[in-house]
């Protein structure tokens, strides 16, 4: 056995992320929605069996569940093992339109310093990080009912 992995390329990024869903055409939708853009569309006997989003350089793969209708079992703060959060890049400068466009959706659950949270049509928690930049933040209003989760780098 070689003491030494084979190695990825250099400067590799992540390929792809494989999400599994129970509604892939519901999940298709809620991305779509954030600005992903559809590449394919794969089938099977038993019909869509998955939807592959451009998260350049990434891919998303939103893929049929075999197992469908497992709730989460906690809050996404009370970490279980497995998926924890899917963060995608956004530019500081751009956190008052994001800010904007996930409160119009309902979707903001809440930000640190650099990042904001929500959730997907199936509770699957996502962010959209700006880190190492710090996100421009807006006055916290009085009838605001988010609360600031911890900063990421504590």
């Amino acid at each position: 056995m070689k003491d030494e992995s084979p190695g990825l390329r250099k400067g590799a990024m992540i390929h792809h992320i494989a999400l599994a869903c129970d509604d892939v055409e519901r999940q298709t939708q809620f991305y779509t929605s954030l600005g992903f853009k559809e590449l394919s569309r794969h089938h099977d006997d038993s019909g869509l069996r998955s939807v592959w989003l451009d998260c350049h350089p990434t891919i998303l793969m939103l893929e049929r569940a075999d197992h469908t209708g497992k709730k989460k079992s906690r809050p996404f703060h009370d970490k279980e093992a497995g998926f924890h959060l899917l963060a995608f890049a956004i530019d500081a400068d751009a956190a008052d339109a994001w800010r904007d466009f996930l409160e119009e959706r309902e979707l903001l659950a809440g930000e640190s310093g650099f990042t904001l949270y929500a959730f997907d049509a199936e509770r699957n928690r996502i962010a959209f990080s700006s880190y190492p930049d710090q996100l421009r933040r807006r006055p916290e209003s009085p009838d605001s009912n988010l609360r600031p989760l911890p900063d990421p780098r504590s």
